[in-house]
């Protein structure tokens, strides 16, 4: 996920230009960029994990019968070198395979949901880096119940701009700071 021109600077609007004089906008823009794969990659993996194994599995047959059959003695021998081309596509997909339970451990698939981790601790750590400042689940009015705080702003502008929506809608507030204080409490 690529963000727009522009992205870097409603974000630091929002948060009210509040960051330090020497904020790396360039590294910013990164680190949400990185984080947003981060999210992507942890929605899609706990997404039917079992389904994804077992299509690994289908295709690695798939790629090892297509490989048996490019040796087939009975086709042009111009063949049998494409045969070991498919070699580092298996490879891969066994790694793909291999690879999956830590990368589920990495992207805290086990430790609540993609958002919450997004917002709770890819997103919390980026704000505190960039910003020296501490990353807060806001403060609720007792009028209006409205939530309020640099980071919740920070995180609902983000959200927007990398385009990570609940339902085809924007994030809550409140769901924002829940996520945020499930973080904190562990």
């Amino acid at each position: 996920m690529t963000l727009e021109d522009g992205a870097i600077e409603r974000i630091l609007t929002a948060v009210g230009n509040h960051g330090p004089a020497d904020l790396d906008r360039d590294q910013l823009r990164a680190d949400l960029e990185g984080v947003a794969s981060f999210y992507r990659t942890g929605r899609d993996v706990r997404n039917k994990p079992a389904r994804r194994r077992q299509d690994l599995l289908e295709m690695i047959a798939r790629v090892k019968a297509l490989q048996a059959d490019l040796g087939h003695p009975d086709l042009h021998l111009r063949f049998l070198r494409h045969a070991s081309a498919l070699n580092p596509l298996i490879a891969d997909l066994q790694d793909e395979l291999k690879s999956a339970p830590a990368l589920a451990r990495m992207l805290g698939v086990h430790d609540g949901s993609a958002f919450d981790n997004l917002v709770g601790h890819w997103l919390r750590e980026v704000f505190e880096r960039h910003f020296c400042q501490p990353a807060t689940s806001g403060t609720r009015s007792a009028y209006t119940d409205d939530i309020t705080g640099r980071f919740i702003d920070f995180v609902e502008v983000v959200l927007k701009e990398l385009k990570i929506t609940y339902r085809d809608q924007p994030y809550a507030r409140s769901a924002i700071a829940r996520a945020v204080t499930k973080a904190v409490n562990g």
